[in-house]
């Protein structure tokens, strides 16, 4: 896999902006991180570049416990005086629970203990038929055309133009022709429009676990606010804790009521009573709460892969194997510039 390889070259010395602060009851020195992007990770060997009236030096250390911005270090020399410091963590970054979860499905697919090829989602997607013709079970198919609403049809549904009716149309249909479907479309042309509207319609036919996912957590909270908009708020958005506390709890702030922290997962299960549509970034599949416990409360039937040109086709084969037997529909929506290359149904608009 090509995500296989992008983790070997992970670089081995990382530098992160940061600052010098001393704990108010302790009175240890703690580091505060500047910028979540380069945040300074637990339980790693550091140098820190420190200078002051003392003049200019390299300290060894240890970091300990993360919380938010803020780290515990244990260093061979006192930073209280320090006016400017570098952070240099020595050695790659242990790999996130996502990457884990990939790593560990790939060596089982090595010791044999995948069918990948009775598979349909790995089948139709890594090992195609010569003729570019998709396969699937035949009591996948129930229909070859929308579904038909069973309660009253959404009141507050956006204005759609012709293309991004027939995406949304493609979307929910259950044609066999349309198990996988790809919709691509530039920045700026509604494709979040058409995840709302998909999700109103697929409630209203009595459809029920929909998973909407994307890369990003900003992706996903984008289309959380849209869902807001359009008055359909029978969704959880699960966040992680790391990505949430101290660093981005504002972009949350009119979602709140709706959000799932990953360190509320263990007693979280009674939240998902009758709620239909999960959100969440594709990493969060991984956490073993999510796939043990929320995944059998919401089963993923319908999955909705938003910005998927971000995304390696590889970091899916998890996803796949682990939810073939309920999954029966994926819709990728991308940048028609930057979709990835996959075998689908493609709509530009």
């Amino acid at each position: 896999m090509d995500a296989l390889r992008l983790d070997i070259k992970k670089p081995t010395q990382v530098t992160h902006p940061a600052n010098v602060r001393t704990d108010s009851s302790t009175h240890l020195p703690q580091l505060e991180s500047i910028a979540y992007g380069v945040r300074v990770r637990s339980d790693k060997a550091v140098v820190v570049a420190a200078s002051g009236s003392f003049g200019t030096f390299n300290i060894h250390g240890t970091v300990g416990w993360a919380e938010g911005r803020i780290n515990s270090i244990s260093t061979t020399r006192m930073l209280e005086d320090a006016t400017d410091i570098t952070v240099t963590t020595l050695g790659r970054e242990d790999a996130t629970s996502a990457e884990a979860h990939r790593a560990s499905t790939l060596r089982r697919i090595l010791q044999g203990a995948h069918d990948l090829l009775n598979n349909p989602w790995v089948r139709n997607i890594w090992f195609p038929h010569s003729d570019g013709l998709m396969s699937w079970p035949d009591h996948w198919t129930t229909s070859s055309s929308i579904p038909k609403f069973t309660s009253n049809p959404p009141h507050m549904l956006l204005s759609l133009n012709k293309s991004q009716q027939i995406a949304v149309n493609t979307m929910l249909s259950d044609s066999s022709d349309h198990h996988l479907t790809l919709v691509q479309g530039p920045p700026g042309t509604g494709k979040t429009s058409v995840i709302a509207t998909v999700v109103q319609l697929s409630i209203a036919s009595g459809r029920t676990g929909i998973w909407i996912v994307a890369q990003s957590n900003v992706a996903v909270k984008n289309v959380a606010e849209k869902l807001i908009k359009v008055q359909f708020t029978n969704w959880r958005l699960l966040v992680s804790k790391d990505f949430h506390f101290d660093w981005h709890e504002h972009l949350y702030s009119k979602l709140k009521e709706n959000v799932i922290r990953s360190d509320d997962f263990l007693y979280a299960a009674s939240r998902f009573d009758g709620n239909p549509v999960i959100l969440c970034t594709l990493s969060m599949l991984s956490n073993k709460h999510v796939m043990k416990t929320f995944m059998g409360i919401v089963p993923v039937n319908y999955l909705v892969v938003d910005e998927a040109s971000q995304i390696e086709i590889g970091n899916f084969m998890p996803t796949f194997i682990h939810c073939h037997s309920t999954l029966r529909k994926v819709s990728f929506i991308g940048d028609s510039k930057q979709c990835m290359s996959i075998y689908g149904v493609k709509l530009r608009y």
